[in-house]
């Protein structure tokens, strides 16, 4: 029997042009990125009970950070 889904996921991916060390930079960056996937949610007319925010720099380094 077919398993159904009961959440789905909308996210980004970007890849940025260069590495981002000023804060003010970072800030503006990620907030662009979280508006789009704002925007995709409004657009679907979806709530988010989970955010997950992952950077990885040219070294493949990861960072995450989640929250409900």
């Amino acid at each position: 029997e077919p398993i159904k889904v009961k959440a789905a996921s909308l996210g980004n991916s970007q890849v940025l042009p260069r590495d981002y060390f000023n804060q003010a930079e970072i800030e503006t960056v990620i907030k662009e990125i979280g508006e789009q996937v704002a925007a995709r949610l409004r657009h679907h007319h979806k709530l988010a009970g989970c955010l997950s925010l992952r950077t990885r720099l040219v070294s493949f380094k990861n960072y995450l950070q989640e929250g409900q």
